[in-house]
């Protein structure tokens, strides 16, 4: 075995896991991915994150927050408590994935959480 092996093999695995990782994502409403964009891009990577800091950087109010935030853990497992009002990642490194897999530009994905604060959010989509 080489490094140009290593390499390969490498570079593999990092396909493999960012098309797992795309996966869970088109799996996604837009809340709860506006909800993993605020996660992953308000902490240093693997840190816990309080779920006031989350509902800061989308506009909306934590108690708002619930249904997205209970999806995520026991449909989807892609976070979990990390103490009372903290939350984390589940997979390792998602959050850098998330953090660098934008939202798409023009969606409005978090300025639509943000009108639907304003709307009275829909219990039926998760906010």
């Amino acid at each position: 075995m080489t490094v140009r092996h290593a390499d390969a093999g490498i570079a593999d695995s990092g396909r493999q896991v960012s098309q797992l990782y795309e996966g869970r994502w088109k799996r996604l409403d837009p809340q709860a991915q506006a909800f993993l964009h605020a996660m992953a891009t308000t902490t240093p990577t693997g840190r816990p994150v309080a779920l006031a800091t989350i509902s800061t950087r989308l506009g909306v109010e934590a108690n708002n927050l619930g249904t997205v935030r209970r999806t995520l853990i026991d449909h989807h497992g892609l976070i979990q408590s990390a103490g009372r009002g903290y939350l984390h990642f589940t997979l390792p490194m998602f959050d850098q994935w998330v953090r660098h897999h934008e939202l798409p530009t023009g969606t409005g994905r978090l300025e639509h959480v943000k009108r639907l604060r304003l709307d009275q959010a829909d219990p039926e989509i998760g906010l």
